[in-house]
């Protein structure tokens, strides 16, 4: 392949009736690279997807996949491949068949018979599965989000209350909202202490208790950690209207 690069555009131009869409295009992209494009509605970002797809035909210019020039090449002639925006489905033909279609044109022996319905099948338990876990952690982050100033409220008593191993259901949650369990759970308290702090009625104490903390003093240690400054200080800032440091 020709400098390493797996597809290259060269001059692209199309145009729909009067309007010019794509004005001389170009672009190449290297094997392992990852690329988006960007733009406003009716830019031609579909359009140059649909070119590279074989799905539309450039006015002038040349689609080159791997140092071949594919520009006049069927869609099922290049190897490339799709995935619309809506959904794209055969709906004469069931789930299985549908997941089973593409490979099978490959007439791959992994998917014929029996081990095709079994592979079908793993990726609909498969998918089944993320949905499932999908709203399990979506119920999980509303839980927290209403009791986050329970005191005892923890990594273990949540995962206790699934009926999951305490490990299993932090990388399950990291996975899921991209943050540590704790670090979620620490950021609800100090959000609304912070609220809370602004009340010069409310000792230290008090507001440690209503977010979740037993001890005045580890919320201090918390609170100073997460936010940069002590909450006797952070109050001291807020009611000279300097918001008390950044969080």
């Amino acid at each position: 392949m020709n400098d390493n690069f797996i597809l290259r555009l060269q001059n692209i131009t199309k145009s729909f009736g009067d309007t010019q869409v794509l004005r001389g295009i170009s672009i190449d992209i290297r094997q392992g690279e990852f690329i988006t494009f960007l733009g406003s509605s009716g830019c031609g970002k579909t359009t140059t997807l649909r070119i590279i797809a074989g799905l539309e035909e450039p006015d002038s210019g040349a689609v080159l996949l791997e140092g071949r020039d594919v520009t006049a090449l069927a869609p099922n002639k290049r190897d490339v491949n799709t995935v619309f925006q809506s959904y794209a489905l055969f709906p004469h033909m069931t789930v299985e068949k549908n997941i089973a279609y593409v490979p099978a044109l490959s007439k791959s022996p992994l998917w014929k018979g029996e081990e095709r319905r079994r592979r079908a099948a793993e990726l609909l338990e498969s998918a089944d599965n993320y949905d499932k876990t999908a709203v399990l952690m979506g119920k999980v982050k509303k839980y927290l989000q209403h009791n986050y100033m329970v005191c005892d409220i923890s990594l273990d008593s949540v995962s206790a209350i699934l009926n999951l191993n305490a490990s299993y259901f932090s990388a399950l949650f990291k996975r899921t909202f991209q943050v540590n369990f704790l670090d979620y759970l620490t950021e609800l308290r100090m959000e609304a202490a912070k609220e809370l702090l602004h009340d010069p009625l409310r000792s230290t104490a008090e507001v440690a208790n209503m977010v979740g903390y037993e001890s005045a003093n580890y919320f201090t240690r918390a609170f100073k950690k997460k936010v940069g400054v002590t909450p006797t200080d952070y109050r001291r800032g807020a009611a000279r209207g300097r918001g008390g440091g950044t969080a």
